[in-house]
């Protein structure tokens, strides 16, 4: 349930989307996602897909605004874990981003250019990538090889706003 006294989660959907019972994975392709706020700066996406421990997309233009979504969704990203759960396999993740900005509560970034970023337990891969902020820039690679094996990572950061 919203609730009404955080930012709503609005968005306007358009696109190609699948769900497969056998895998419980969920498929997005050539879809245009829009926020209130930004009505003339969709975001595409090319592809998305999720399935239990692993997600999967392509991101490509205007403004993407996450207050509504963090919001309402704070309650279970605070929620404790229960210890008699089952362990969750680990996550996978291959995400490639060209957006014009990222909006949270907190901060606008942008413009956010993420050529590929893979996440697992075998490998760890950035690209050369730069998110702008405020006037600066942070720019990053990573290649690692794996659990327990050394990350080799570069760093830069151009005028980089503290406090």
């Amino acid at each position: 349930m919203e609730n009404e006294k955080l930012p709503s989660a609005s968005l306007r959907l358009a696109g190609t989307f699948e769900y497969d019972n056998r895998s419980a994975g969920f498929d997005l392709r050539d879809t245009t996602l829009l926020f209130p706020d930004y009505r003339d700066d969709p975001v595409v996406v090319s592809s998305f897909h999720w399935s239990p421990g692993s997600l999967r997309a392509q991101i490509k233009g205007g403004v993407l605004d996450l207050r509504g979504l963090l919001a309402q969704t704070q309650v279970w990203q605070d929620a404790k874990s229960d210890p008699k759960a089952p362990v969750s396999p680990p996550w996978r993740l291959d995400l490639s981003a060209g957006l014009r900005k990222i909006v949270v509560q907190e901060a606008e970034v942008g413009p956010v250019k993420i050529p590929r970023l893979l996440f697992g337990p075998e490998e760890i891969q950035l690209d050369p990538s730069i998110v702008q902020v405020q006037g600066g820039s942070i720019s990053a690679s990573v290649l690692g090889a794996g659990l327990g094996k050394p990350v080799q990572a570069q760093v830069a950061v151009n005028k980089f706003p503290l406090g």
